[in-house]
């Protein structure tokens, strides 16, 4: 939408869009965001999900989707090896960094918090 109050639509996405957030915006009781092009969307999370997993999350293993480097620290800067996809992970924690998150694996080694890069099992 064009405004905060949703008077003005400008388009529909299709599900599994990514939208890049400026900011989060009160609108009365109604929370919605603000997308870095101006435009808004709603905060409902039955239309929204986090593209990132939430830390001290509740997630014990994941998925890699399309494959995965796995690294020796958080900022995901040194890689130690590529893991295809399908491969299965045990998670010790959801580690924040930044605005992101990274999964701890049991064997201390990170892999990204995204969930479309690596998907929750349980």
């Amino acid at each position: 939408y064009k405004d905060v109050a949703f008077k003005h639509k400008v388009d529909n996405f299709p599900a599994g869009t990514v939208f890049a957030i400026a900011k989060v915006i009160n609108y009365g009781k109604i929370t919605r965001f603000q997308l870095a092009n101006g435009y808004y969307i709603t905060s409902n999370q039955n239309n929204v999900n986090r593209l990132y997993y939430v830390a001290g999350g509740d997630v014990k293993r994941v998925k890699s989707v399309r494959g995965t480097h796995r690294y020796k620290d958080n900022a995901l800067k040194h890689v130690v090896d590529w893991q295809p996809a399908g491969t299965e992970f045990d998670v010790a924690k959801i580690v924040k960094y930044g605005d992101t998150t990274r999964i701890q694996l049991a064997n201390g080694l990170f892999i990204s918090g995204n969930k479309k890069i690596n998907s929750f099992i349980k």
